[in-house]
C-alpha cells in the first residue's frame, strides 16, 4: 500500500452523492458499484492519531489473583458483539485510577498480528479493564459516527495494511504505543462517512441472510440424509 506522507492534505473518497437515491438501491452489489462510481478524489485531512486521540495500553493481569472481574483481551475483539459473560476474569481492583477502562465510543485495537481487529465500545461495555494485548483509542472530541467509520476503516483490508505496513517483525507483527501515536488516520466529509457506513450496514445484513440460508441448507440436507435409513428399511 502506498505510504501517505502528508497529514493535512492527501487523497480520499468524497462527495457528489445522492444518499437518498443510493439508499433506495436494494441490491448490495448495485449499491456498491454506484457508490464507487460516485466517489471523487478530493483533499481531506489526514491527522496524526496523537493529535486527535489519546492512546492507552492495557495492563498485564497474569499475576492477579482469581476473581470475578471481567477484562478484555485482544482475542475478544474479532466479534460483532462482545459477550461480557464469556470474558476471562481476575481479582482486579475496582478502584485503581491507573487502570485503563473502556468508555462509550472508545476504539479497541488488537496488539498482535498481521490483521489486528478493531472494536467500537458500546454503552453496555463501558467500564471494563483492558489487558496488555489491547490498545485503547479515545478520541479527544467524541463523534460517534466518525468513530464508527474509523473502526470500519481499521477493520478493512486497506486499513489493516495501513496500520501494520511499516512494522518490521521477524515472526509476529506487534503494535506499539509509539507506532500508533504516529499513525495517520483519515477524516472524510460527513456525506462520505454516511455512504461508507451504509455500505457496511448492507454488508452486515447480507452476511446475516447468508448465515441463515447456509443453516437452512444444512438442515435440509440433514433431513435428506435422515431419510436414507427409512429408505434402506424398505429395500
Amino acid at each position: 500500500m502506498k505510504k501517505l506522507r502528508a497529514h493535512r492534505s492527501n487523497y480520499v473518497f468524497t462527495s457528489n452523492l445522492n444518499i437518498a437515491e443510493m439508499r433506495q438501491k436494494r441490491n448490495l452489489v448495485e449499491f456498491l458499484l454506484n457508490a464507487e462510481k460516485s466517489f471523487e478524489i478530493s483533499t481531506v485531512r489526514w491527522n496524526m492519531l496523537a493529535n486527535v486521540a489519546i492512546v492507552l495500553r492495557g495492563r498485564n493481569f497474569s499475576n492477579c489473583d482469581p476473581g470475578n472481574k471481567p477484562f478484555i483481551q485482544g482475542r475478544d475483539l474479532r466479534v460483532a458483539k462482545i459477550q461480557i459473560e464469556k470474558l476471562a476474569r481476575k481479582g482486579i481492583s475496582a478502584v485503581d485510577p491507573r487502570l485503563p477502562r473502556t468508555r462509550f465510543g472508545d476504539i479497541l485495537l488488537q496488539k498482535l498480528g498481521d490483521s489486528p481487529a478493531a472494536y467500537l465500545v458500546s454503552e453496555a461495555e463501558a467500564g471494563i479493564p483492558i489487558s496488555e494485548t489491547v490498545f485503547l483509542i479515545r478520541m479527544k472530541a467524541l463523534d460517534h459516527r466518525y468513530c464508527q467509520f474509523l473502526t470500519e476503516f481499521l477493520n478493512s483490508e486497506p486499513g489493516r495494511q495501513h496500520v501494520t505496513g511499516t512494522i518490521r517483525a521477524a515472526v509476529v507483527k506487534t503494535q506499539s504505543l509509539q507506532h500508533l501515536n504516529k499513525l495517520t488516520i483519515p477524516r472524510l466529509s460527513e456525506e462520505g462517512i454516511e455512504v461508507l457506513l451504509d455500505a457496511c450496514a448492507r454488508e452486515g445484513a447480507a452476511k446475516e441472510i447468508l448465515a441463515k440460508a447456509t443453516a437452512s441448507k444444512q438442515s435440509l440436507f440433514g433431513r435428506v440424509c435422515a431419510s436414507a435409513s427409512e429408505n434402506n428399511s424398505n429395500l
